[in-house]
C-alpha cells in the first residue's frame, strides 16, 4: 500500500461548462461542448484564407484579465465553490483556514509564454497571486503557508505528494490543493500558434485552448472525523517521474512526436508504480486521461497501453477524456480528473471503486494518481 492517509473532504471547480463542480462534471458526463471564437486570432483556411480560432473560456470570468490576474479570478471562483460545498456538508462549519497550507499549481512559467524574468518569479507570485487572493478571497494565510508549483500538467500530482508529507509530519492539519491555468490570453494563444499546436480545420490534430480553476481540500481521516465531515474520496497512491532526457523545445510538435516511444514507456512505468502502491494488480474502474487532441499525447498513450495489458485489461476499465468538453486546461487537468472521480464515486456511476488519473506534461514529466471511493 502507499502508506498515504489522504482524503478529499471538499471540492471546488469552475470551467467553461459551469461555475461549480456539480454542473461542470455533469456537463462533461453529458458530453456538452462550449466553444467561442478567440478574438483577434485567426487560422489559415484554404477557402476563406482567414478562419476563426476557437477556445473554451470559463463563462466570461477572465475577460480582460491575463496571467496572474486570470489565475486569481479562477482561484477565487473555485474556492468560492469549495466553501459552498463545505457549508452544504455541515452548515455549522465555519471556514477553517487555521493550520491550512495552500499548494497552488500553475503552468510552467516559461519566459516565451509569459515574459516573466526568471529571477523575479518568486516575488511576483507572492505579490500578484498570494497577496491578491488573500485580500479578495479572505484567505489569511501567512506567506510560509503558501507554496507554488509551476509544473504544468503534473503539478497536482506533485502537490498531492507534498500534501502527504505535510500531513504525515503534522506540519498542516488541512491542505488546500489549488490549480489554475488559462491558455486564452493573447500571449499564450500566440505561443500555441508559433508552435503549431492549435487545432484548426486544416490541422485537426491540435488542442483547443481552455481555462479552469479547481481545488480540493485534503485531510487525514482522523481530522475529518473530528470535524464530523464526510470523506468524499481517498488518495490511494501518487507516482511521478522526471523525463529521461529534456526535450530541446525548438520544434515542439516534431520533437514531442519523436519522443513518444520513450514517453509511453515512462508513462507505463509510472502507472504501474502507482497501481502497485495502491495495492492493485489491475484496474477495474475509470481512467481519466488528459488527451487534448494533440498527436503526441495520443501516441504517448498508445505506446503506454500495450505495456499495461495486465494492469489495464480490456473491458475492465472505462476511458474518460475531460478535454473533449473543457479544452486543454493545462495545470488543472489533474484536479479535474480527481474531482470527476470523486463525483462519480459519490453519485455511484463510477466504473469501479478505483480511478486512475495519468498525466503527461509538456516538459516530458509524467505522473499517475490513483483515487478510491470512500469506505462505506
Amino acid at each position: 500500500m502507499s502508506g498515504y492517509s489522504m482524503h478529499v473532504t471538499g471540492v471546488g471547480l469552475v470551467t467553461c461548462l459551469g461555475s461549480d463542480a456539480t454542473s461542470s462534471v455533469a456537463g462533461m458526463r453529458a458530453g456538452l461542448v462550449r466553444r467561442t471564437e478567440i478574438e483577434g486570432v485567426t487560422n489559415w483556411d484554404e477557402e476563406d484564407f482567414d478562419a476563426p480560432a476557437f477556445g473554451a473560456p470559463a463563462r466570461d470570468l477572465c475577460d480582460g484579465f491575463v496571467h496572474s490576474a486570470a489565475w486569481v479570478r479562477l482561484a477565487q471562483a473555485s474556492i468560492g465553490d469549495l466553501r459552498r460545498d463545505m457549508q452544504a456538508a455541515d452548515p455549522r462549519e465555519p471556514d477553517r483556514w487555521n493550520d491550512t497550507t495552500l499548494l497552488w499549481c500553475l503552468p510552467d512559467l516559461r519566459f516565451e509564454r509569459f515574459g516573466w524574468p526568471e529571477d523575479d518569479v518568486p516575488a511576483l507570485l507572492d505579490e500578484w497571486c498570494r497577496s491578491v487572493l488573500a485580500r479578495i478571497a479572505g484567505l489569511r494565510l501567512p506567506q510560509d503557508r503558501v507554496e507554488f508549483l509551476a509544473s504544468g500538467a503534473v503539478g497536482p500530482a506533485l502537490a498531492l505528494k507534498r500534501a502527504a508529507s505535510l500531513l504525515q509530519r503534522r506540519e498542516a492539519k488541512h491542505v488546500l490543493v489549488l490549480a489554475t491555468d488559462s491558455w486564452l490570453d493573447r500571449m499564450s494563444v500566440l505561443d500555441l500558434v508559433r508552435q503549431d499546436r492549435l487545432a484548426t480545420d486544416e490541422r485537426p490534430a491540435g488542442l483547443v485552448p481552455g481555462e479552469a480553476g479547481a481545488c480540493v481540500l485534503i485531510e487525514e481521516m482522523s481530522v475529518a472525523q473530528a470535524r464530523s465531515v464526510p470523506v468524499r474520496a481517498s488518495i490511494a497512491a501518487v507516482a511521478t517521474r522526471e523525463p529521461e532526457s529534456p526535450l530541446p523545445g525548438e520544434e515542439f510538435v516534431r520533437e514531442h512526436v519523436a519522443a513518444t516511444p520513450s514517453l509511453g514507456r515512462a508513462l507505463a512505468r509510472v502507472i504501474d508504480e502507482a497501481l502497485g502502491a495502491a495495492g492493485l494488480s489491475s484496474l477495474r474502474g475509470d481512467v481519466i486521461v488528459d488527451l487534448n487532441g494533440e498527436e503526441w499525447r495520443a501516441l504517448t498513450w498508445g505506446h503506454a497501453l500495450p505495456l499495461l495489458h495486465r494492469q489495464l485489461r480490456s473491458g475492465a476499465y472505462r476511458t474518460i477524456v475531460p478535454a473533449i468538453s473543457f479544452g486543454d486546461v493545462g495545470a488543472v487537468a489533474g484536479l479535474i480528473g480527481l474531482i470527476a472521480a470523486t463525483r462519480a464515486f459519490e453519485r455511484r456511476y463510477a466504473r469501479g471503486r478505483d480511478a486512475l488519473i495519468p498525466l503527461v506534461a509538456d516538459d516530458a514529466q509524467v505522473a499517475a494518481v490513483v483515487a478510491s471511493a470512500a469506505s462505506a
